[in-house]
Formats: structure tokens, C-alpha cells, sequence
């Protein structure tokens, strides 16, 4: 019964997967892997009157956890994999979005003198390690969330499930910087000073 259960589960999959890909429908990981936490329910059920439902059990259990994380992960994971560094030398250089899907990722902003009046910095990293490196002197601002993780701001320390935390520091006449951080599994890092 698992290996019935198993194969309809990876054809549906496929089938799910090449529908998407032809833009002919559109289905989140989260309700893909909740209808198929209910299909192996449903085996369950019928296994019950036909024996052999430890398999089925373990299968459900995977997809129980897979399921809970792709839950609070809300991170899209597109833009690359692997170790990825920039480090812009002056604000023309600085990307108003950077996105990673996942590895460790290293935006070293050190060397920018931001203006009084602010720039703004989105970065989104679906899985791994986000170092952000800002500028010794200016105020930055930061509200990061990670869906599973850690958050270490400019010397503050958040972990946990869905979590959210926001600091500032600095006088803004020395340049402002605003940064929106986003991993949706992992750890986010804000320092200053060299990377």
C-alpha cells in the first residue's frame, strides 16, 4: 500500500509540476503538500481495514514537517544558489532589491557614503546565511524576518519560528540607510565595519 501511495504521490507531483510550468495552473508548495498530507490520510483510513500502514505513517510524518515549514517559510527560492558576494564602492552601485535563493550571501555596503536623506535596501535569501555589512558611521535602520532562524542586528539576537525584529542606530547626518531583510530559512547577520 506505501509504494501505491508513494508512486500516485510523485505522478501527481509531476503532473502538478509540468501544469505549473506551462502556466496552466498555479499551485503553492504549502496547498501541494496539504492535499497530499490528505491523500495519505485517506490511505490511512483504507489501510486500516487492509493492514500495512506503517509506511503510510512515516510518509505522513515527512509531510507533516515539510508541510510546517514551507508554511512559515514564505521566502520565494529564485535568484541562484550558492556562495554570493556584492560589494558596490558608491551608492550608484547599490541595488535597490537583491535576491538569492539560496547559500551564504554577503552584501558588504561599507564602502557607500549613504545620503542624509536615506536609501532604502531590500534583500531576500530563501535558505542559508544573509551577512549584511553597513558603514561604521549613519544611522541604519533594519526590520528583518526570518521564517525559521535567526536574526543577529547590529548586536541584537532574535531566533525562532516566523520571527520579526526591527533596530536603529546611529545619527542619520551621517547618511541613512533603511534595510528590509527576508530569509526564509536561516540566519540573517547586520554588522558594521569590514566583512
Amino acid at each position: 500500500m506505501t509504494a501505491i501511495v508513494l508512486s500516485v504521490l510523485l505522478i501527481g507531483g509531476g503532473v502538478v509540476g509540468l501544469l505549473h510550468a506551462a502556466d496552466v495552473v498555479s499551485v503553492s508548495v504549502p496547498i501541494f503538500l496539504a492535499g497530499a498530507l490528505v491523500f495519505v490520510g485517506v490511505a490511512l483510513l483504507v489501510s486500516a481495514w487492509t493492514g500495512g500502514t506503517g509506511g503510510l505513517i512515516a510518509v505522513g510524518l515527512v509531510l507533516t514537517v515539510v508541510l510546517a515549514i514551507a508554511t512559515v517559510v514564505r521566502t520565494p527560492l529564485s535568484g541562484g544558489w550558492g556562495e554570493r558576494r556584492w560589494v558596490p564602492s558608491s551608492l550608484a552601485e547599490v541595488r535597490h532589491t537583491y535576491s538569492h535563493g539560496g547559500g551564504d550571501v554577503v552584501i558588504d555596503l561599507s564602502r557607500v557614503a549613504f545620503p542624509t536623506e536615506g536609501r532604502s535596501v531590500r534583500a531576500r535569501l530563501g535558505v542559508g546565511h544573509l551577512k549584511v555589512v553597513v558603514p561604521d558611521r549613519g544611522r541604519v535602520a533594519v526590520d528583518a524576518h526570518a521564517g525559521l532562524g535567526d536574526l543577529r542586528l547590529i548586536g541584537h539576537h532574535e531566533d525562532g519560528i516566523d520571527v520579526d525584529d526591527t533596530v536603529a542606530s546611529g545619527s542619520a547626518d551621517e547618511g541613512n540607510l533603511r534595510l528590509r531583510l527576508d530569509v526564509g530559512a536561516g540566519e540573517v547577520e547586520v554588522v558594521r565595519g569590514a566583512a
